[in-house]
């Protein structure tokens, strides 16, 4: 049964964990601040209100929705340090409340991300005509939640979107969840105190290139887009290229010759390298502080079926891992995943297709996958071509993101009809939110190359 966003106990489950995470916290709690603009004349917000609300009113002409004389109340109040926490479920998201962030000042603090708040009203596009102006009172509440803040003297209002995660996975006695929320919660000002406050900010580049997996010559010019980028672009500080990046060692040579950009940790494959049953196969290589990593690194599984119940391989691929695969680049611990090894991670269909280790049964290897979970900053999955099952692979990207950035690069395989203009061609997660990149590359049918802000 897939899971609900009006499920009772995702707010519950949040009450607790506000609560572990500052001690008092108050449910469906009355501000006692006052419903309509003209009530705050005086107040710096006086005229931002006043302009919001006439907005709203010539939106769609009902100008008549506020019926109560006092703001309804709020989800949640936490007492100390004074904040709001709403819990916001789709219908929030509409052309009225969009109007009105766009229309918020710039410098109004808000304990959420405006633009993504911004970008979920444009594409959701959520409607409720009972009564008629329901949207225009709703977007007008919000915005008086948003700016109690500056009127009552409290931090700024934070925001949850209820189909960001299942909420009530989440264990409010476990210490990681507790730390986890906190930093779900974090706009800067809350996480101040918190261990992972001081994430800092991370570029990084991703690379997508359209080839045909059935014919090599359709990558001979990759050399060239590959130093065009990497030399171009000694700001980023992490650049990662899909699978099958470079042919051969030829091609390897050449750019190995070429570097110039010794800061960014550059990730990339090599498509026949590996001689394994009689063939080469693809082997990755990154290059750090200008220069080319050998590791030997070899993808261990594609698929779920490979990996199966085998817990040697398993215990074999964690090893590899941890020997191979953990890149530490400045204050950054990087772990690679090749492809297909997203499956160390399975979905129970049964329970929303919650996300677990493969083997969460085996107590060795769950703690020796947890290791290497708890040192990652940022994971990086390069895949081959465009994988399936996106909404599967989803919950995984949000499960690889916690508190953490996880991202994921691929080709256009023209053999299959796929496309850079896919959305499924790139993903960057930061803290289970979705980012989206600066595209770098225009009207290109070769060559993807966007640049996304996170933090790690």
């Amino acid at each position: 049964m897939s899971h609900n966003e009006r499920c009772e106990n995702c707010k519950s489950v949040v009450f607790e964990l506000l609560t572990a995470s500052f001690g008092e916290v108050r449910k469906n709690y009355n501000l006692q601040l006052a419903s309509r603009p003209e009530s705050f004349k005086g107040a710096r917000c006086y005229s931002d209100l006043q302009r919001i609300f006439n907005l709203l009113q010539s939106s769609r002409g009902h100008n008549e929705f506020v019926r109560s004389k006092k703001l309804p109340n709020v989800d949640f109040f936490v007492v100390d340090p004074g904040f709001i926490v709403e819990f916001d479920e789709s219908q929030h998201f509409t052309e009225q409340r969009m109007i009105s962030l766009k229309a918020c000042p710039s410098d109004l603090q808000l304990g959420y991300d405006r633009q993504q708040w911004t970008d979920l009203c444009g594409t959701l596009r959520k409607k409720d005509n009972d009564p008629p102006f329901r949207d225009e009172q709703r977007a007008w509440y919000d915005t008086l939640r948003d700016f109690a803040p500056s009127i009552l003297n409290l931090k700024p209002t934070v925001r949850l979107f209820s189909k960001d995660r299942v909420w009530c996975e989440l264990h409010p006695d476990d210490p990681k969840d507790v730390e986890y929320f906190k930093n779900k919660l974090s706009n800067g000002w809350l996480s101040a105190n918190d261990s992972k406050s001081s994430r800092r900010g991370l570029k990084i580049g991703l690379v997508s290139m359209a080839l045909n997996s059935t014919d090599t010559g359709s990558i001979h010019d990759h050399t060239k887009i590959f130093l065009g980028i990497v030399n171009a672009h000694e700001e980023l500080d992490v650049i990662a290229f899909p699978g099958w990046t470079l042919l051969d060692k030829t091609q390897l040579e050449i750019v190995q010759n070429g570097i110039t950009n010794k800061h960014s940790l550059v990730i990339f494959e090599v498509w026949k390298d590996h001689l394994f049953d009689g063939k080469l196969r693809h082997k990755g290589y990154f290059i750090k502080d200008g220069v080319l990593n050998d590791r030997d690194i070899i993808q261990c599984f594609g698929t779920s079926k490979q990996i199966g119940s085998d817990k040697v391989l398993m215990r074999t691929y964690l090893d590899e891992i941890k020997r191979k695969r953990l890149i530490r680049h400045g204050d950054v611990t990087i772990c690679w995943l090749i492809c297909g090894e997203i499956n160390v991670l399975r979905n129970i269909q049964k329970n929303s297709n919650k996300v677990e280790f493969r083997f969460s049964e085996d107590e060795g290897l769950k703690q020796a996958f947890q290791e290497i979970y708890d040192k990652t900053d940022v994971f990086i999955n390069p895949t081959h071509t465009i994988m399936g099952n996106q909404g599967k692979l989803a919950r995984r990207r949000e499960f690889l993101s916690r508190n953490k950035v996880f991202c994921s690069v691929s080709n256009a395989d023209t053999s299959r009809n796929q496309k850079l203009k896919h959305e499924s061609i790139q993903y960057l997660y930061d803290n289970e939110r979705k980012l989206v990149g600066k595209l770098q590359t225009e009207n290109n049918d070769r060559l993807l190359f966007k640049v996304y802000d996170a933090r790690a």
